[in-house]
């Protein structure tokens, strides 16, 4: 893959975790993407909720914990649309991430692997539903290298206006 694919994939993986954690209200204050002459990398910059104490992660509710399984698998899953392939390695720690989160409130290892295979499957539903909003964020984030949670909403407001003008 040339250097300018991977970027480019890179960028569709970090803003497919922005543009749906901003669909979920996770927030994620920034996402950037790094390019050298080895290599990519993207981070999407996100912090436990200030109200949160390590202790009491335990205990979010399950529809949070939903959704930060969400945030974690889009990446990957906005990497495999714009590529056409899985990038197992680039995914595993996002993968990691969406189990621990999920097993936080799942009775057994049967029960984590059901749920992630549930949460897989609505992170493409999201992924399909918002690929406009990605596919802009990640062009975004390729020439800026950077794209904040203000700038994530912008985009996706713009698309919301698109999609529903106002009646005048």
């Amino acid at each position: 893959m040339s250097d300018r694919k991977r970027l480019e994939a890179a960028a569709y993986h970090e803003a497919g975790h922005a543009v749906v954690a901003w669909r979920q209200r996770v927030k994620v204050p920034r996402v950037t993407i790094l390019h050298d002459d080895d290599s990519v990398a993207g981070a999407a910059h996100s912090r436990r909720p200030a109200f949160l104490s390590a202790a009491s992660y335990d205990s979010l509710p399950k529809s949070a914990v939903e959704d930060h399984a969400l945030v974690c698998l889009a990446g990957a899953e906005s990497e495999k649309r714009w590529t056409g392939r899985y990038n197992h390695v680039g995914a595993r720690s996002d993968v990691e991430s969406a189990v621990a989160f999920l097993r936080m409130h799942a009775g057994s290892d049967e029960e984590v692997r059901a749920w992630m295979k549930l949460q897989q499957v609505r992170t493409r539903q999201v992924v399909t539903n918002m690929w406009s909003e990605i596919a802009a964020a990640a062009k975004t984030l390729v020439e800026r290298r950077a794209i904040t949670h203000a700038q994530i909403a912008g985009i996706v407001d713009e698309f919301l206006r698109i999609e529903w003008p106002s009646s005048r």
